[in-house]
Formats: C-alpha cells, sequence, structure tokens
C-alpha cells in the first residue's frame, strides 16, 4: 500500500476478503449482511466484541459457501453474543445458510428466522432463481413440507422446486411463531424494504424538472421491474439513481437491460432521450451491467459507491465518488483515504478484478454546469407524500447518496468529502471509539483484525447491561396538548436522551454486579460534579492530537489517575505508531511484527476473562447464589492489572526516549463508586485522563521513532527502539535499536543480521540508541585489524550472538634479490 502526498489519495486497490461484513446500526439494532465464504478465518470473537446493541439482525443472503471449520467459527460467534442479546434475526437466509440450520444442532442459538430463501428452476429457460419467503406469512404449504408453486417470470411455464421440500424446509416450519419486536420490524421495512410480506419491493420515485427526469430507485432489481412501463413517458435529460437498489437477479437484470435499450432508441419525435445518467451506482450494479452494451450510446455513469472495509469493526461502508472529476485517479488504482464510518478506524478499499475492468472501459462523462445544478436540486428535494412505507435507504453506513453541490454547480473536490461521524451504537457495552490501527497494513491484518490494544480494552472493560429506552407518555391527551407547544418536544426529547444516556454509562461503566440494588454500583463523589463528555468509553474522538486514555476500576484514586493517564500515552502510541506506517514503509516492515502477537495475545486473556464474567452472571441472574461470578471478577481483574502493568512499561519508554513530548500536564477527572450494603461496602475509584500535543511536538515523534538512520560507513540503517515493543520485551533485558535496512555491500552483511534485528550489545557495550550503535559499529570495524568484537542481536525470543572476525593480515609479495633469490 502506497500513500501519494502530493494527491493525497491512497494507492491501495486490494480484491475483496472472502467474506465481506457490511454494517449498519439505528438505535437499538445493528444489521449485518455478509457475503462470501465462512470459513476458518471467519474470527467469531473479534466480530462479537463489536456487536453492542440490543438486536442484532443477520443478512446471510449472500452467502456463498460454509466450510467445516467455518460452521464451528459461526456456533462460536453465536454463542458469545446470545447471552447479552435481547434478539438475534435471521433474514434472506441464502439456500446453503438453511441447509446449515437443517443439518447443525444450534447453528442459529436463540435466533429466529424471518426470511429465507427457496430455489427454483426452470428447464424451459434453463434458468435458477431464488424466492424469498417470510416465516410470518400464512404458507402452510411449506409448513407441510411442500414446495409452494412458482412460474417462471420469463417463459410463463412452471418452475420445478430444486431441493427435497421435506428436507429443505424441516427447520423453518418447526420454528415456533415469534413477534417481532418494534424497533426490528421498523429496521427492516426502512432499510430492507419489507412491506407486509414475501419479496422486497422495488419502489421506484419520479421526479421531472424542465427537460430532466430523476427516477430513483429502491428495494430488489427484480420481476417488479416492468421496462416497458417505466421506459413509457421518460424523455430528454434521464436521470436513474440506483444506490438504493439492494439486489439484482436475473429477471431483473434483462428487464433493465430492455429498459436502456429502449430509452437509448427514442432518438427523435416527441420523448426523445439525450441522455442517460447514472447516479450512485453501486459495485455489483457496475459489475452486472455495467459493460459498454449495457451502458448503450446515451448511457454515462456520474456517481460511484466504492466499497471500504474496516479490519477494526468489521464494517463495509461506501463512498461516494463524482467519477466526472476523479475518473482519471480512479483509472489509475488511486482511492479516497477515508475513516471508517462507523469506529473511525482506518479502512481498505476493496473491489473486485471484474469492477476495475469496467471501469477502465468507462467513458468519463460530461456533466454541464446547468446540469449539475438540476441534479443538485433533484437528488436534495424532499420526497413527495406516500402512504405506504418510507423508500428503502441505500447500504452505506452514514454517507449520503449524493454529495452536495456548490453555488457553481461543482462537486466538492478536496478530500473527496469530509468522512461521516462514526455513528455510536446505543445498548449495552461501550461504542468503538477513534482509536487507531496500529501499525499500518501490515499490522491490520493479523491484529485482532485490526483493532488497536486501547479499543479493544476499552471494548473489554465495562460489562454487558440492557439498553435503556426513552418513556412514553401514558396519557394520549396529555400528549396532544404537549404537541401543540412548539419546540417542547424536541425539547425534551434531547433531555430524555442526555439523561439516558448517562443512566447507560453508569452502570456500563461499573464491574459486573448481580441483579439487585446492593450489587449496582453508585457514583459517590467525582472531581467536577458533571464528568465531561470524554469521560464516556463510548465518546468518539474527533480531534486529530487529542488522546484519551480510560482506568479500570481500582481501590485507590491515585492509582485510577496514573492508569488514566498512561492509557492516554498508548492512545498516543497507537496514533504515533499509524502515521509512522503510512509514511516510513521501512519502518513498518521492520517494526510492527516484534510486537503484534504479544499484544495479541495479552489482549485475548483480557477477552477471555471478560467472557467469564458474562457467563458467570447470567449464571448468577438464573440460579442467584450459583457461585462462580466472584472467582471470574477476580481473574478479570487480575487480567486488568496485567495489561496496566505492561501498558506502564509502553509509556515509559515513550517518557524516556522523548522527554520533552509530554511537558503540558494531562486533563484528568475520577469518580469514586460504591456498591453492596453497610456490613459488605465495596469502593473503587475509575479515571480519565486526555492528553492534547501540538503539531510540531507529534511531528517530531514521528520523525524520531519512524525515520530511519544511516549507522554511518557500515551502510545499515536503523531506527529506535519503539515504545510498543514493551508489550513483548522488558526494556531492562531488551533495548537498543531497530536495523531496517542492510546493504549487501555492507562490511557486516555477511554476519548474518537481518531486518528487524534488535542491536542490544556491541563489543561489551550496551546499545540504548542509534546513535550508540552507530558509534560502537564503527568502532568495531575500526578496531577488526586487531581484535575481534562480539555483536548480540534480539532475534523473536532468542538472543543471538554475531562475530566481527579479525581481519587477516595482508599477505606480502615476495620481492627477487638481484641474485636470482627470493628476499
Amino acid at each position: 500500500m502506497t500513500y501519494d502526498e502530493r494527491s493525497g489519495m491512497l494507492g491501495a486497490v486490494q480484491p475483496p476478503p472472502k467474506l465481506l461484513i457490511e454494517r449498519q446500526n439505528e438505535a437499538d439494532v445493528t444489521c449485518l449482511r455478509l457475503s462470501g465464504v465462512i470459513d476458518e478465518q471467519f474470527d467469531a470473537a473479534g466480530l462479537a466484541a463489536t456487536l453492542l446493541t440490543r438486536y442484532l439482525i443477520l443478512d446471510l443472503g449472500g452467502v456463498e459457501r460454509i466450510s467445516s471449520f467455518g460452521i464451528r467459527q459461526w456456533v462460536d460467534f453465536i454463542g458469545l453474543i446470545a447471552a447479552r442479546m435481547g434478539g438475534i434475526f435471521y433474514v434472506e437466509s441464502s439456500p446453503k445458510v438453511v441447509d446449515q440450520f437443517n443439518m447443525v444442532a444450534n447453528f442459529g442459538g436463540p435466533g429466529f428466522i424471518v426470511s429465507f430463501y427457496a430455489p427454483y428452476r426452470c428447464e424451459t429457460c434453463d434458468q435458477d432463481r431464488r424466492l424469498l419467503f417470510r416465516t410470518d406469512e400464512e404458507t402452510p404449504l411449506w409448513k407441510a413440507g411442500q414446495a409452494p408453486p412458482s412460474i417462471c417470470p420469463t417463459c410463463g411455464n412452471a418452475e420445478d422446486f430444486d431441493e427435497d421440500p421435506a428436507t429443505y424446509f424441516a427447520f423453518v416450519a418447526q420454528q415456533p411463531n415469534t413477534p417481532l419486536p418494534r424497533e426490528v420490524m421498523n429496521f427492516l421495512r426502512v432499510h430492507l424494504s419489507y412491506g407486509q410480506g414475501g419479496q422486497r419491493k422495488l419502489k421506484i420515485e419520479k421526479r421531472i424538472e424542465g427537460r430532466a427526469t430523476y427516477v430513483k430507485f429502491s428495494g430488489d432489481l427484480d420481476s417488479d421491474l416492468r421496462a416497458q412501463k417505466l421506459a413509457d413517458g421518460l424523455e430528454g435529460e434521464v436521470i436513474l439513481d440506483i444506490g438504493g437498489i439492494l439486489s439484482i437477479d436475473p429477471v431483473g437484470t434483462a428487464q433493465w437491460r430492455k429498459l436502456m435499450q429502449m430509452l437509448a432508441a427514442k432518438s427523435g419525435g416527441d420523448e426523445r432521450v439525450e441522455r442517460i445518467h447514472l447516479l450512485s451506482v453501486t459495485a455489483p450494479f457496475l459489475e452486472r451491467l455495467g459493460r459498454p452494451e449495457d451502458l448503450t450510446a446515451k448511457g454515462q455513469v456520474i456517481s460511484l459507491l466504492i466499497p471500504y472495509n474496516c479490519v477494526r469493526c468489521r464494517a463495509t461502508t461506501q463512498r461516494l465518488v463524482d467519477f466526472a472529476q476523479h475518473g482519471d485517479d480512479l483509472r489509475s488504482g488511486r482511492v479516497p483515504p477515508v475513516k471508517c464510518g462507523m469506529c473511525g478506524g482506518p479502512v481498505t478499499c476493496v473491489v473486485s478484478e471484474s469492477w476495475f475492468s469496467r471501469l477502465q472501459a468507462l467513458p468519463i462523462p460530461s456533466v454541464p454546469p446547468e446540469l449539475r445544478a438540476t441534479l443538485s436540486r433533484l437528488t436534495t428535494a424532499p420526497p413527495p407524500p406516500a402512504s405506504g412505507p418510507p423508500p428503502a435507504a441505500a447500504r452505506q453506513t452514514g454517507f449520503p447518496l449524493n454529495p452536495p453541490v456548490t453555488p457553481s454547480g461543482q462537486l466538492p473536490k478536496p478530500g473527496w468529502g469530509a468522512p461521516p461521524p462514526a455513528q455510536q451504537p446505543a445498548g449495552p457495552g461501550p461504542a468503538p471509539t477513534g482509536a487507531r490501527v496500529t501499525g499500518g497494513p501490515a499490522l491490520s491484518s493479523s491484529m485482532m483484525g485490526g483493532r488497536s490494544d486501547a479499543s479493544m480494552i476499552r471494548a473489554a472493560q465495562s460489562a454487558t447491561g440492557m439498553s435503556q429506552s426513552i418513556p412514553k407518555p401514558k396519557e394520549t391527551g396529555l400528549l396532544a396538548k404537549l404537541q401543540s407547544i412548539p419546540g417542547l418536544l424536541p425539547g425534551l426529547l434531547v433531555v430524555l436522551l442526555s439523561l439516558s444516556a448517562a443512566i447507560v454509562y453508569r452502570i456500563l461503566s461499573t464491574p459486573v454486579g448481580g441483579s439487585g440494588s446492593a450489587s449496582e454500583w453508585q457514583i459517590l463523589d467525582s472531581s467536577p460534579p458533571k464528568a465531561p463528555a470524554w469521560h464516556d468509553p463510548r465518546y468518539v474522538n474527533k480531534e486529530e492530537l487529542v488522546f484519551i486514555g480510560h482506568s479500570f476500576q481500582v481501590s485507590d484514586r491515585s492509582d485510577a489517575l496514573d492508569r488514566a493517564d498512561t492509557a492516554a500515552q498508548v492512545d498516543l502510541i497507537v496514533k504515533l505508531a499509524d502515521v509512522i506506517s503510512a509514511k516510513h514503509p521501512q519502518w513498518n516492515k521492520a517494526v510492527p511484527a516484534l510486537y503484534t502477537r504479544s499484544l495479541q495475545t495479552m489482549t485475548d486473556e483480557l477477552k477471555k476473562a471478560q467472557q467469564q464474567v458474562q457467563r458467570a452472571t447470567a449464571a448468577e441472574q438464573k440460579q442467584p447464589g450459583s457461585g462462580g461470578l466472584k472467582a471470574a471478577e477476580q481473574e478479570l481483574s487480575a487480567a486488568r492489572d496485567r495489561m496496566s502493568e505492561l501498558q506502564k512499561r509502553v509509556a515509559a519508554v515513550l517518557r524516556t526516549n522523548a522527554p520533552d513530548a509530554l511537558l503540558a500536564p494531562p486533563v484528568q477527572y475520577w469518580e469514586k463508586r460504591a456498591r453492596g450494603t453497610k456490613s459488605a461496602r465495596e469502593t473503587g475509584y475509575q479515571a480519565s485522563s486526555l492528553i492534547q500535543l501540538k503539531t510540531e511536538s507529534f511531528d517530531q515523534l514521528v520523525t524520531l521513532f519512524g525515520k530511519s538512520e544511516a549507522l554511518g560507513q557500515t551502510k545499515l540503517s536503523a531506527v529506535p527502539y519503539f515504545p510498543l515493543l514493551s508489550y513483548r520485551y522488558d526494556i531492562e533485558a531488551v533495548h537498543g535499536a531497530i536495523l531496517t535496512e542492510i546493504d549487501a555491500q555492507s562490511p557486516l552483511a555477511t554476519l548474518g543480521l537481518q531486518i528487524g534485528d534488535i542491536v542490544v550489545w556491541v563489543a561489551g557495550k550496551n546499545i540504548s540508541s542509534v546513535a550508540d550503535l552507530t558509534k560502537a559499529l564503527e568502532q568495531a570495524l575500526a578496531d577488526a585489524a586487531t581484535k575481534e568484537s562480539v555483536i548480540k542481536a534480539q532475534r523473536g525470543d532468542q538472543l543471538t550472538t554475531f562475530t566481527l572476525a579479525k581481519k587477516a593480515p595482508a599477505k606480502r609479495t615476495p620481492v627477487q634479490t638481484g641474485r636470482g633469490g627470493k628476499r
């Protein structure tokens, strides 16, 4: 992955992973849409740790295959989240998924199948098709183990069910009817275009301005699209907004091509079509319907929705890009460097070779200023009132369908548009924070799916609880009176939301306790009476040079403040690693691999202890006095203490190597908490700390730790010992400088030194810095004429010794004497 500082773009276009996970949050509901293959690489624990809302919707229509190891990972994933979820709901389960429900015990845990696909085949057309069934509909045939009849929409003949009906419908037929929570039903209706039954309905919204007709599509592109009916009356500049299309089936593909051909054929008369403009073209649409013959001579793509994958929170989000302005950059593989719309972490563009080849064939569109102004008005105009459910929203996780247009009619250029604010999921636990992935691209694939130590620690330090709901007025008469007062209800809603968030934080940020008031933690005192916003672990830090740390709850206030300060310094170091990775490729090649595994091991231990507390809490709630909760809490406390000790080692290296970097004192806040009865009362302190750096101070740290220095005449390069290595090594035993480059012509090249070796000792001298290493190696080379020198380097977990041998004296050339003898 390369970074072009002049254009501000990443030259990284990577093929999509085998499994893409697209995420969308709304209030108490998280929806994950899975596409691809579930195998042993499916990170059950990592994904489970990111789910913090009350209800989970799993959209499994895109799952193509599940391997044997993938089934094991999936069952583990469901087991990790089942106890703390208010409900798990499966929608659009593909035939491969339905097979697993039928064959694997507890494959879906306590979840409920809302809808599933059934495979049909038309022998006449030689075409396969999937039909979507809803389990809350009256479908006595498949509940009785029989396949409902189906007619091929292409030829009109009967289709055959492509499975054994009794086997295929076995699981869903036995599933008890479960009413969907209101929040889940609203999400399905609004975002997945579920109506009162059956297939997600295609909705078409039309607006007209002058000679321009704007058509917006939402839902599934299938047999509901009638090309002839839609083409009638379309003329002038035809604008097709397809960002809301959720899926495309073969019938919908055929109808779309027919529509484009009919519009292209309108070249005369009153219904002449001047041009066809496509907006918000998604990656699947471009791959399937983006060929030149699909666009026809009149079609042009104006904007694209480009997918980005975040390995930290496993979310796939999309960024709208103006193809007219940035087509050349996109063709060369340069895409905008954006942040994840869910957690604020770094993301990678993930597109297929098919997408890229389609992109190469697209013509650069011609969009006059007048048309841009028209597009701006049409795409931002409020939709006309409708009696049915609102149209489906595009799967963009916070990105708008259409970008704002400036008064001059130009789409904004700088930064390709500002990244959207990260959404904070409501419900149990802290949301992913703005903590950064450590080590850049080389690290993101191996460190718990790219989550930084700061974000993982914060995700593990709060216990699971129930989300708070906003109370509703019970008397409709009073509600009617309140509604008549302008602005009152919105103001009350804001107050109630603030109170609800405060209550959720007070409960979730304390150690786990059982049910009952005696086991609930209460705040007795705090530094200022009102907690700052950044004290909440769910707070999303949007400031580039502001670093926040939170302590675990401990018995001593000074200890809590020290731990919070240390955690803030670690947050600073995490961001430092992220920036260095992008700016200094040699550092990125040598350093992150030295600490990634140790950090993951420590994090796994912390997560395991957290899960044990969750299981013990659930058991205590079901059977009070069952025991085990206290022991689990003690083990979690011990794991937190070990993590805190490692963080202290990390922060100590920063303060030792850069003592001037943290001159400004941190801003701190603490709370004293208590629980239990008077006879058995527990108290504790929890603190937060905020550090802010000046730009020049941070830039100095980037140069200090990241820039490789040449080691004099040795033709080697090295960087200082980086603080995050202290997750693996004790600084008292391992220190020194890290080799980042070894020239083949170096006089030390034959010793066997490798990139990534930490040189700790040269010729009897301890190495504490790059300057020490330079001086010691040059002296060793100078001494080679008279003596040998020993070099020691830490390679992995082994201390390796290298010997710079004494140079052999040069052979003397015989000199002939005058008498023919040798002298």
